[in-house]
């Protein structure tokens, strides 16, 4: 074999050798990216659902960021080895913050206006017990049942204390209670200290026109119930040991009888449960704030607009926790 035909034959050899090298490289690094592109995709996959559920249900195109939450059985690694939580959470508004912690841990929608409907009642309460003598029996009218109040457990005629309509009104959501406790008060004065106590507390995205919230006028966002709840917490806590009671005992005062009402939420009784209340309308559909201790630090979940309040609060929980 002549020399040039071996020179020709090793520069083959050596360009061989060089393309299969850079072949196999590129291989392997596809090899190693592959689960990273496929965690991208899923976690796109997900938001983009999220998004076009909530276009879907009110019209609002934007999802606010999804928050880093550690340690989070629900949730999904990004490439920097932080954990991304909530993707499965599909409420119109939700937020997840502790209450002595600046950062927010979850949030979308936060800026979007909503019905708030029977989280109204936290404001009646924290308004009734700033400014009403909650000894005083208060007379149930025909003016304080609401149209759609007609089938509550207390009525027209029956007397109860100021005190056990408050109870009455955080534990089984009673409209008749909100109106009778407004009313006794007298109305328009009562809802004007509701609104003023709104803008005290720096609610400003947030109007009351009613104290029970069968208003869809009645509308907040989740940053402005964070600070009603905040302040419950810190000024009112006997308020919220009310809303964790899993069940009430309230006294008519005409026939002197009991009655033991059973708490409509579903985490009154829990052990990290500090309180809360509950919501619906038809227009906004299930609502609930919450307030749990994990490990002495009080964390506040919001959820607005959702098919499964309770479903959805859990996840947000199991994140945090």
């Amino acid at each position: 074999m002549k020399s040039t035909d071996i020179g020709n034959m090793r520069k083959f050899q050596i360009i061989f050798i060089i393309l299969t090298v850079v072949v196999s490289l590129a291989f392997f690094k596809a090899l190693g990216s592959k689960k990273e592109v496929s965690l991208t995709a899923a976690v796109l996959e997900s938001t983009q659902s999220a998004q076009k559920m909530a276009e879907e249900f009110s019209g609002v195109a934007d999802i606010a960021e999804i928050m880093p939450v550690k340690n989070s059985s629900a949730s999904l690694n990004n490439e920097e080895g932080k954990i991304i939580c909530g993707s499965d959470i599909f409420a119109h508004v939700a937020m997840a913050k502790f209450i002595n912690k600046s950062d927010k841990l979850f949030e979308i929608n936060n800026f979007n206006h909503w019905p708030i409907a029977s989280i109204t009642k936290l404001m009646t309460a924290l308004i009734a017990s700033e400014n009403m003598d909650l000894k005083k029996s208060v007379i149930l009218n025909e003016r304080m049942i609401p149209e759609n109040g007609a089938t509550e457990k207390i009525k027209t005629g029956e007397s109860f204390t100021g005190n056990d309509l408050i109870k009455i009104m955080l534990t089984v959501s009673s409209n008749n209670a909100a109106e009778a406790l407004a009313q006794s008060f007298g109305r328009e004065k009562f809802l004007e200290l509701m609104n003023a106590k709104a803008g005290e507390l720096n609610m400003n995205e947030t109007r009351f026109y009613d104290p029970s919230g069968l208003s869809i006028k009645n509308q907040s966002v989740s940053d402005d119930i964070f600070y009603l709840i905040k302040y419950v917490y810190n000024s009112r806590p006997e308020l919220l040991k009310i809303t964790r009671t899993p069940r009430v005992t309230a006294l008519e005062l005409n026939s002197r009888k009991k009655r033991i009402l059973t708490n409509i939420n579903q985490f009154a009784g829990r052990a990290d449960f500090i309180g809360g209340k509950t919501g619906f309308l038809e227009e906004a559909q299930g609502n609930l704030v919450s307030v749990f201790n994990i490990k002495n630090n009080p964390l506040v979940i919001v959820v607005l607009g959702s098919q499964d309040r309770f479903a959805d609060t859990k996840k947000l929980l199991n994140c945090a926790q």
